[in-house]
């Protein structure tokens, strides 16, 4: 039997005991909870502004922003497609990325460097669209960059195809090759394009967890300097990180071709003739050549001598209000 001295101290040992469970417990229950962090794709297709955009979210402090992990080449040491950051992956896991997405993604999403954002950018030529749930599913945010203008971004694949270049950044040479355009591939590569962005948006609606959705175009969003200041906003939003990417950084990418679709284009005439989509750029084209047009078949400039009420002086003032027109722009439907 115990004494009333022994019960006590048990009773102060238990209470004592009790008293350390419980605030183990609520230490427990108390901790703050693991941040969640963005998975980011960038779903988009070749000339739209994708490297652009990718290198812009590159200098943020917040964002592990890779290139195009899912190529069928092995792109992994590539400045600009690469992966960042020193980010390494199995080798097993990405050999078999196109029939295991899951296992690159996986291991994407836990080297995040302690940032709050991992991501990269994603074409219709990388994946099996029977897939495609796979990368929805492991993404919480998704940008949709497209370019509205179907021609100017066809012309400039067939560019970068002839030159081998890409990317263009400043001191870069230039390379202002002339292509030909078969109207019927151009047809072929714009239903294929549209094929896929309806088979995403459908992968979207079916989804039960579906990423949020970010909806840029080129022309609108990242051409002109002065929208990408605005588009960085929008996408540090959209993230959910604080403002740090830097839309005029010297290393980033720059407008590599002229502004005129029909001066890359050999076969321009015959084209627009069976083309809808190659018109936008008509009227600049033609505005500017009228601009073009200051000296007579003498070669004397008769512009700064002719008097305003005289009908070239007329056409050539119009011509110049046009090509500043935001048809005409950096960034308007007639801008390449």
């Amino acid at each position: 039997m115990l004494t009333p001295r022994r019960r006590r101290a048990v009773y102060i040992s238990c209470t004592a005991l009790i008293a350390t469970v419980s605030l183990f417990a609520f230490a427990q229950n108390t901790t703050a909870p693991t941040q969640q962090r963005a998975r980011l794709v960038l779903l988009s297709a070749p000339r739209s502004g994708s490297t652009l955009l990718v290198e812009m979210l590159r200098t943020h402090g917040d964002v592990v922003m890779h290139g195009e992990p899912f190529h069928e080449q092995d792109l992994r040491a590539s400045r600009k497609d690469g992966l960042a950051r020193n980010v390494t992956v199995d080798d097993a896991a990405f050999r078999r990325r196109r029939e295991r997405p899951q296992e690159l993604l996986d291991a994407l999403g836990k080297q995040h460097a302690n940032r709050r954002v991992v991501g990269f950018k994603l074409f219709s030529k990388h994946l099996d669209w029977k897939r495609l749930d796979t990368f929805l599913e492991w993404a919480t945010h998704l940008i949709l960059l497209r370019r509205d203008d179907a021609f100017a971004q066809y012309v400039s694949i067939c560019l970068a195809q002839a030159s081998n270049v890409w990317a263009a950044y400043p001191g870069s040479a230039k390379h202002d090759h002339v292509v030909s355009v078969d109207a019927a591939l151009f047809d072929t590569w714009s239903k294929h394009e549209a094929a896929f962005v309806a088979t995403v948006e459908r992968a979207l609606a079916k989804a039960t967890n579906p990423p949020s959705v970010l909806h840029l175009t080129y022309e609108r969003d990242l051409c002109a300097p002065h929208a990408r200041r605005n588009t960085m906003r929008r996408v540090e939003r959209f993230l959910g990180v604080a403002m740090g990417a830097r839309s005029d950084a010297a290393h980033l990418p720059i407008k590599q071709h002229k502004a005129d679709v029909r001066d890359h284009v050999s076969n321009f005439e015959h084209v627009a003739r069976v083309l809808p989509a190659a018109n936008a750029s008509k009227p600049c084209v033609d505005a500017r050549r009228r601009l073009d047009v200051r000296r007579d078949v003498a070669g004397v400039d008769w512009l700064g001598s002719t008097p305003p009420e005289d009908p070239r002086a007329k056409a050539h003032a119009a011509a110049k209000a046009f090509m500043r027109s935001p048809h005409c722009k950096e960034g308007g439907p007639g801008w390449l």
